[in-house]
């Protein structure tokens, strides 16, 4: 139970994986079902896409999803908080569609 006065906030995400690699689709709850433009630039936010399931912002599970996926596509504000406590410059390389942080994050190892 959160403590009074405290709100619940929540998020979408969604698990994808093909072939052994494992991307993960986070969007603020507000945004699910949207679309924005900006200039000739047009973003839907899809329930087929972003839309699996909702999860508490400080979950751990969602911080384990995130470490462990090969990319993370995130939008919305509160997503790209969460994002940025496991990749602290993706804000950095985030762009903005009608005022709202978008950012695809690309794990890479070098061998």
């Amino acid at each position: 139970m959160e403590p009074l006065g405290k709100e619940r906030v929540r998020v979408y995400y969604k698990l994808h994986s093909s072939g052994g690699y494992r991307m993960l689709a986070i969007c603020d709850v507000e945004l699910l079902g949207k679309e924005f433009r900006h200039g000739k630039v047009k973003f839907k936010v899809t329930e087929e896409f972003f839309g699996g399931s909702l999860i508490d912002a400080d979950s751990p599970l969602l911080k384990k999803y995130i470490s462990e996926a090969d990319s993370v596509t995130v939008i919305g504000e509160v997503s790209l908080k969460i994002v940025e406590e496991i990749f602290p410059l993706a804000r950095q390389a985030a762009i903005f569609v009608a005022g709202i942080p978008y950012v695809q994050v690309f794990k890479s190892e070098i061998l």
